[in-house]
């Protein structure tokens, strides 16, 4: 099980993983080692395989929380930074257009001067 869960994309696959496994999957070093990667083996010493995955799946899920609020949190952010961009963008166009434009008009005025 130890390998399954380090495939694991992320931390919805790891939480899905314990739930469709039973404790009898899972020997106790990997059990031990799932825990150390968690950060909780502290919190899971001398307890049985059963509470062991309670816990493990309850600090995930509680990480998963914790990460999905920091992304609604940055969202803002982001919006403003895309905000910037994009007005940062069309004055580069604007820039381009005019330089269109003054190019034109050099020509056409050049040209008539000559007329």
């Amino acid at each position: 099980m130890l390998r399954e869960f380090i495939k694991c994309s992320g931390l919805e696959d790891r939480i899905r993983l314990i739930d469709e496994s039973v404790p009898s999957d899972w020997d106790e070093s990997e059990l031990a080692t799932v825990c150390q990667i968690a950060g909780i083996a502290d919190k899971v010493k001398g307890m049985d395989a059963e509470e062991t995955l309670e816990v493990l799946r309850s600090a995930l899920s509680d990480k998963l929380d914790e990460s999905m609020e920091e992304d609604e949190a940055a969202l803002p952010f982001g919006r403003i930074l895309e905000e910037e961009k994009t007005a940062e963008d069309e004055s580069k166009e604007g820039s381009a257009m005019e330089e269109v434009i003054r190019t034109s008009l050099t020509a056409h005025i050049g040209k008539s001067d000559l007329m």
